[in-house]
């Protein structure tokens, strides 16, 4: 099977409703847009740990060493981690929606 490919008729989900899972968790079911049947994910595709991780290191990392390393002034160091927590933000989307299988809900 392959990722975000309905159980029923083996057509893709749409990104739409595969955005659903950022805000509200996995723990629930959504429909095809295709078939309209209810479909569950097999499991949760990246654990929540690993990305909440990722994301304070991208932020503290830089962080800590532009502001206590090179002594910049705060704005200036926000302003520099900004494209790292955008990086690490994308990645972290990028294997959610590679690593998304669904499941019949019967």
């Amino acid at each position: 099977m392959k990722n975000r490919e309905c159980p029923y008729c083996h057509r893709k989900i749409a990104l739409k409703r595969c955005l659903r899972y950022f805000y509200r968790g996995t723990n629930y079911a959504t429909t095809c847009n295709h078939c309209g049947k209810e479909i569950r994910l097999t499991k949760e595709p990246v654990p929540f740990m690993y990305c909440f991780c990722a994301g304070i290191l991208s932020a503290y990392v830089p962080s800590y060493f532009f502001l206590y390393r090179l002594h910049w002034p705060f704005l200036k160091a926000v302003l520099y981690d900004l494209p790292f927590l955008f990086l690490c933000t994308t990645a972290c989307t990028i294997l959610t929606f590679k690593r998304l299988f669904f499941k019949r809900t019967d």
